[in-house]
């Protein structure tokens, strides 16, 4: 069977498991879908079978909405391969948040060479990959920051893109730990709508995740 289609149906059969730590509200159909696209352009060249490779999950929304709480999680419950996220790593061992032009300009670009050395060592293996953020949050930081995007990275988004998105709701209280700034109730709401705009326009398969209790 499919590594692709293990997941998926794995994903349905324990959603009552996850749900009994998140509220869920999704149409798993989507998942089903991002799976159909995958092996339909798998197959689309003449005579060609079907490949088993990875699949990988974009998890992504505004400050403390739980992304790396559920891609741990997932990673670990699915016995995926957990991806962390580049940019706090970055903000931590630098202690501030004032990040240049540069500095983020070198964050995406490792992001990018991570992508990069993730297709070619997993492309063909049976992976599921689970990103704890990934590209599309780097571009919204840029625009905000800096009213601008390098062109080499929507070219990367484009190049690199994930098979289907968890889309984190702000609904768990904004606390403090050092590498955040956008701590506001309007502007997480604000990036949530930005980050769900930016997928949409990439077409990409997604989902909606809110906690229990709001």
């Amino acid at each position: 069977m499919d590594i692709r289609n293990t997941y998926l149906w794995g994903f349905l059969a324990n959603s009552v498991f996850l749900c009994m730590q998140l509220r869920v509200f999704t149409n798993f159909f989507c998942f089903l879908f991002a799976y159909m696209r995958k092996n339909a352009y798998l197959c689309s060249r003449k005579g060609e079978k079907s490949e088993k490779g990875m699949f990988r999950v974009g998890i992504i929304g505004p400050e403390a909405s739980g992304k790396s709480t559920l891609a741990r999680y997932l990673a670990k419950r699915y016995e995926g391969l957990y991806i962390p996220e580049y940019a706090r790593t970055y903000v931590e061992a630098k202690g501030s948040t004032d990040i240049t032009w540069d500095e983020l300009c070198g964050i995406a670009r490792y992001q990018t060479e991570q992508m990069q050395c993730l297709e070619q060592e997993h492309a063909r293996r049976e992976t599921v990959l689970f990103f704890d953020t990934e590209l599309i949050i780097t571009k919204v930081w840029f625009d905000e920051a800096f009213g601008q995007v390098p062109e080499w990275l929507e070219e990367a988004i484009r190049r690199y893109p994930m098979d289907v998105y968890l889309l984190t709701s702000p609904d768990l209280p904004w606390i403090q730990d050092g590498a955040r700034y956008n701590g506001s109730d309007g502007q997480r709401k604000r990036l949530f709508e930005r980050y769900r705009t930016e997928i949409e326009a990439l077409g990409i398969p997604y989902y909606l995740v809110e906690h229990e209790g709001n």
